[in-house]
C-alpha cells in the first residue's frame, strides 16, 4: 500500500501536492512528514531530552524535474495554515546575520531578513547552492545552519563584540542539483547528516515526461481547485486533531515508546546496521555513511511518533517503526549510498588502482582466505578481511578503491572468466577460487 493512502489527511495532501508535483513521489512522501513536524504538537524523550518532531529536509535531483515546485507547493499550503510571518522564502540568504543577528544589533534599524532562525517557523531555500558554497565565511554560515538543523537546536557564534547564544525551531527546507560542493565538501562535514536527505536521477524519457505533465497541470489546475483543498485541510486538522497554531512547549503532547516498540526498534536497526550498513566501503565513505545511519536512527524515532499521533495514538507500535524504517530506508539510507557512489575522494591515499590489478587482489585473498578456511568463503567475510589488512598496513595495494558492489562485480567477472566457483544461497554470496587457477 502507497504510505500516503493511510488516512483522510494523506490524502488530501498527495492530492494537494499532486496540483503541482509529477513523477515525484518520494517529494510527497517526505514533504508530508516535513509539515507533520511543523504543525503537530508533539514532542519525543530523546537522548534524555525532550525534544520537538521536526524534520528539515534538503532534496538533491537535476534542475527542471520538480523540487521547485514541490517547495513551492508546501509553502503555499503553510500559508493557510499558520501565520504568513513565519515562512520565509530565503533564496540568497547567505550570511550569518541573516540567520542568527550581531552582538549590536539596533531594533531601530532591524530588517526583515534578519535573525531568522529566531523569527521564523519554516525557512525555504530553493536555490539550496547558496547553503553549499566555498569559503571561510561559507563555512561559518554553514556551521549555523548544522547547529540549527540539530537537536535541541542550539545555536551560537563567537564575535569579538560578544558571543550569540539562543535556541532555534525552525524547520530548513531547501534543494539543489548535484554538484562539486555536495561532493567534496558537506557530506563530511555533517550538513545533510542531520537532514532528511533525499536523492534522485532522472532518464531524459522522464525528464521529458515531467514537462509534459507539468505543462498541462499548469495550464489546468485552477485557483479554486487549490484553494479548495487547502481549506480542506485545515478544516480536518482542526476538526480531527484539535489543531491551532501557537500550542505553547508544556502543552506538547508526549509521544511515548513502550519496552516492545523499543526491544523491536533495537533489534531492528542491529540487523539493518549489520547487513547493510557495516563493510559497505573500504575508504572514508564508510565513516560517512555511518554518520548518517547514527542519525537516521533519530529521523526514524520522529517519523514514528507522527505516524502513532496522526492515527490518534500517543504510544508508538511496531507498525510505527516499520513505517517509518521503510521511509527513512527507502528515501535517505539509499539516497545516500547512491551519493556515496559517486563521490571521488580527494585524498592521495583513495586513488583508484587499475581494473586488472583490482581483480588481481581480489582473486589473490579469496584465494587466501579458502586456505585460511579450508573451503569457500562469503562476501563479507572477504570485505573484512580486506579492510584488516589494509588497517594493519600489511598490504601493497593501500590505494585500493573497493566498496562492496564493486567487489561483487569483480568477482563475477573472475566467475565468468573462469576463476572462481560461486553460488548464492538466500542473502550469502559463497565463493571460491578453482584449484587450476594461478594467482
Amino acid at each position: 500500500m502507497n504510505c500516503l493512502e493511510e488516512t483522510p489527511l494523506k490524502k488530501l495532501f498527495a492530492e494537494y501536492m499532486g496540483l503541482s508535483v509529477v513523477l515525484n513521489q518520494h517529494l510527497i512522501d517526505t514533504l508530508f512528514h516535513v509539515l507533520m513536524g511543523i504543525i503537530f504538537p508533539i514532542r519525543i524523550v530523546y537522548s534524555g531530552k525532550y525534544i520537538r518532531c521536526r524534520i528539515c529536509n534538503f532534496m538533491i535531483q537535476p534542475s527542471g524535474t520538480g523540487k521547485t515546485q514541490a517547495m513551492e507547493g508546501l509553502m503555499y499550503l503553510l500559508l493557510k495554515l499558520i501565520p504568513r510571518e513565519k515562512v520565509f522564502l530565503a533564496t540568497s540568504i547567505s550570511t550569518d546575520a541573516a540567520l542568527i543577528g550581531s552582538p549590536d544589533f539596533s531594533k531601530k534599524k532591524e530588517q526583515a531578513q534578519s535573525r531568522l532562525l529566531t523569527k521564523k517557523d519554516v525557512l525555504f531555500w530553493d536555490e539550496g547552492s547558496v547553503l553549499l558554497k566555498d569559503g571561510p565565511h561559507a563555512e561559518s554560515f554553514q556551521d549555523i545552519i548544522q547547529s540549527a538543523t540539530d537537536e535541541p537546536g542550539k545555536i551560537g557564534k563567537a564575535l569579538k563584540d560578544g558571543t550569540i547564544t539562543g535556541y532555534t525551531n525552525t524547520t530548513i527546507i531547501a534543494g539543489s542539483y548535484f554538484e562539486d560542493n555536495i561532493k567534496y565538501q558537506l557530506l563530511k562535514r555533517g550538513f545533510f547528516q542531520r537532514m532528511l536527505t533525499t536523492y534522485k536521477t532522472f532518464s531524459d524519457g522522464e525528464k521529458l515526461e515531467i514537462q509534459r505533465q507539468l505543462g498541462k497541470l499548469e495550464c489546468s489546475t485552477s485557483y479554486n481547485d487549490r484553494v479548495k483543498l487547502e481549506e480542506q485541510i485545515r478544516e480536518l486538522l482542526i476538526d480531527e486533531y484539535g489543531l491551532t497554531y501557537g500550542t505553547p512547549w508544556d502543552k506538547y503532547k508526549l509521544i511515548t515508546n513502550p519496552e516492545s516498540t523499543i526491544k523491536y526498534f533495537t533489534d531492528k536497526c542491529v540487523d539493518y546496521y549489520t547487513k547493510y550498513i557495516m563493510y559497505q566501503y573500504l575508504d572514508r565513505r564508510q565513516n560517512i555513511l555511518e554518520t548518517f545511519w547514527n542519525r537516521s536512527r533519530l529521523l526514524i524515532l520522529k517519523i514514528s511518533a507522527q505516524n502513532a499521533f496522526l492515527h490518534h495514538r500517543i504510544t508508538t507500535a511496531k507498525e510505527d517503526i516499520d513505517y517509518a524504517f521503510d521511509l527513512v530506508e527507502k528515501h535517505h539510507i539509499s539516497g545516500t549510498k547512491e551519493l556515496l557512489n559517486r563521490l571521488s575522494d580527494k585524498k592521495e591515499v583513495y586513488k583508484k588502482i587499475d581494473i586488472q590489478n583490482e581483480r588481481e587482489v581480489v582473486l589473490k585473498y579469496i584465494g587466501l582466505l579458502n586456505q585460511k578456511n579450508k573451503g569457500e568463503i562469503i562476501q563479507k567475510q572477504l570485505i573484512e578481511f580486506i579492510k584488516e589488512v589494509k588497517r594493519k598496513g600489511e598490504v601493497e595495494e593501500e590505494k585500493l578503491h573497493l566498496g562492496v558492489n564493486k567487489v561483487w562485480d569483480i568477482v563475477k567477472e573472475l566467475e565468468k572468466a573462469g576463476k572462481l566457483d560461486v553460488r548464492v544461497e538466500g542473502k550469502c554470496k559463497y565463493m571460491k577460487v578453482k584449484s587450476q587457477n594461478k594467482v
